[in-house]
């Protein structure tokens, strides 16, 4: 109202400083919780493969770490430089409301400018859910298989000697994010298959790594 003139600027301008996406293009929408329970049903096995999904699945999960933490892009340094290796997390036992539980302390590799002022390290932890949980013997199997602490160190067992890195195939090599993002994909299909295949394609093409976290 201040502006007549600037207003009917910008909208002469608006579609050419815009632009307007009318399909998904992958995250965006979040990951449910029933979306991520139902994730073990396509990866139910002890393989290396299978371990290494969940786990990761479970990190970005609970920890809210960033996809590029887990996937890189690429394998340039510059996309790599932030992954997460398993140096980076301390395992400890913690104590809440009486009980003790398995603990992962995890310090988060960064160059981010508000944390290089702040001359800090930028850290965050998880802890065990499946321990004590008062479930019946399925929902607590279906805990154990995504609980951050346990399935980190079920797939820590059988995770390549030759990677540093927390996520990465059975060989070694980084998973890279395009394809992690079609294999997730192709779980949620997977998981989601109580629903139409409209309905299923609807909410799988809207979700990526980032919609996890």
């Amino acid at each position: 109202a201040g502006d007549p003139e600037g207003y009917e600027v910008w909208q002469q301008n608006f579609s050419a400083n815009v632009q307007i996406f009318k399909a998904p293009r992958g995250g965006d929408i979040p990951l449910r919780p029933w979306h991520l329970r139902r994730l073990v049903l396509a990866y139910p096995s002890d393989s290396p493969f299978d371990r290494m999904m969940r786990a990761t699945f479970s990190q970005l999960w609970f920890t809210a770490l960033r996809p590029g933490h887990f996937s890189p892009q690429s394998t340039s340094a510059e996309h790599t430089k932030h992954l997460m290796e398993w140096a980076h997390i301390r395992p400890y036992t913690a104590t809440a409301n009486g009980s003790s539980r398995r603990t992962n302390h995890i310090w988060v590799p960064s160059d981010k400018a508000n944390q290089a002022q702040q001359s800090s390290s930028w850290t965050t932890a998880t802890c065990c859910i499946c321990q004590g949980a008062d479930a019946d013997a399925e929902a607590r199997r279906a805990l154990r298989l995504l609980c951050p602490t346990c399935s980190l160190e079920h797939w820590r067992r059988a995770a390549p000697a030759s990677s540093p890195y927390v996520c990465c195939l059975p060989d070694g090599r980084p998973f890279l994010r395009q394809a992690f993002n079609a294999e997730m994909r192709r779980g949620l299909r997977i998981a989601l298959d109580y629903l139409g295949e409209r309905e299923r394609e609807a909410i799988v093409k809207q979700l990526s790594l980032k919609s996890i976290r």
